[in-house]
């Protein structure tokens, strides 16, 4: 009995000794865990070394994958915002977007009218063309077979408006030395012409100062060519 109780002791002690040799061996072989300020400073680095080694095609790669990461951020947040609307809260957000979509819109066809226009000498803020020169004459079509471009130069003292019989109102407020360029299309195949009458009236306190000037756009039989004439109305002082 003594026996069996002394071999007994003896196996616990030789367990408990192999236990603690075991942890001193995992600790003695476990590295020291890096201070987290070292950890920060270190993955700095390495990561600026990778963009200094970027090559441009990566280097615009990676900016374009942070642009689509915000893109996709915003528009979640968005979502996120737009799901707890009340009704209410929809619907005056709808028509909010539904404005500036129309101001965007109206914008762009404005910067179109005045690309069409080749406005000179006047500030664009105060001349007021009409939306049509930019987007219903349809200048880029293909079915225009012939084209006039009138320029008209406002050498008066006073501004000018123009219209025609055909568009109505085409410049206002041309200010005084102002010069812009008038494209008046033609989808006809005959030989034919349309005559155009233009208006120039001056916008002044004093007398009201008028001129008129036609214009003639001819038809064009060949499908293949666009005919393009160019005709100058200069407005003199009176």
């Amino acid at each position: 009995m003594r026996t069996y109780e002394w071999n007994k002791s003896w196996f616990s002690f030789i367990a408990i000794m192999f236990m603690l040799g075991g942890a001193c061996v995992a600790s003695a072989q476990t590295p020291s865990r890096e201070p987290l300020e070292q950890r920060i400073e270190r993955l700095k680095a390495e990561e600026q070394k990778k963009l200094e080694n970027e090559s441009p095609r990566d280097r615009l790669i990676r900016l374009r994958a942070e642009e689509i990461t915000v893109q996709k951020a915003r528009k979640y947040a968005e979502d996120k915002v737009k799901s707890l609307d009340s009704p209410e809260m929809k619907q005056a957000r709808k028509e909010i977007e539904n404005r500036e979509r129309e101001q965007r819109k109206a914008g762009e066809n404005l910067s179109k009218t005045f690309a069409t226009l080749d406005l000179h000498g006047c500030d664009h803020a105060t001349v007021q063309p009409s939306p049509a020169i930019g987007n219903s004459w349809g200048l880029r079509s293909s079915s225009i077979y012939s084209m006039v471009l009138v320029t008209i130069v406002n050498r008066r003292s006073v501004p000018v408006q123009i219209s025609s019989t055909m568009h109505g109102t085409l410049v206002g407020n041309l200010c005084a030395g102002g010069r812009v360029t008038i494209p008046f299309a033609s989808r006809s195949t005959t030989a034919n012409y349309t005559q155009v009458l233009l208006t120039a009236v001056g916008q002044s306190a004093g007398p009201t100062q008028v001129e008129s000037k036609s214009i003639n756009l001819y038809g064009n039989r060949d499908y293949n060519s666009r005919q393009v004439m160019s005709e100058l109305w200069e407005l003199l002082p009176r």
